[in-house]
């Protein structure tokens, strides 16, 4: 599965690129510290799943759903966040998230996430939320 990661925390991505980088079946194929350069990249080289950072600088995450759901209905995009409101997590999805992870996930659980949601199978994890939830 190839895998395009965006984020403003370096950090954070650099994390994540390793532990995903661990698994054979996952591919990074790409990543991004700003929406723009995510919207850029992710068009030139679509990847089967974006994992995107809510808050940044230029356009959010959330915007980038919305720019990437009109040319990529079918790529997965999980939304990861230090936000846990009834408001972020509700526009998420109406604009396409196909699931919001919690940035307190740890990373045995993201893997699991990552696979599952590719895979179309049912995530079980107190750090997901699904489209699906009734607020």
């Amino acid at each position: 599965m190839k895998v395009f990661l965006v984020d403003d925390d370096a950090l954070l991505r650099m994390t994540i690129k390793i532990t995903l980088t661990r698994e054979r079946d996952i591919e990074i194929i790409g990543e991004a510290n700003d929406g723009f350069n995510a919207i850029e990249k992710i068009k030139m080289y679509p990847p089967d799943l974006c994992l995107i950072d809510v808050d940044m600088p230029g356009i959010s995450g959330i915007e980038v759903i919305r720019v990437l759901r009109e040319d990529f209905p079918q790529m997965k995009i999980l939304l990861l966040s230090n936000y846990n409101d009834e408001s972020t997590i509700k526009n998420a999805f109406k604009l396409g998230a196909d699931g919001y992870v919690l940035k307190t996930v740890n990373d045995s659980e993201l893997v699991k996430i990552i696979r599952s949601l590719s895979n179309g199978g049912s995530i079980e994890s107190s750090y997901f939320v699904n489209p699906s939830i009734d607020f």
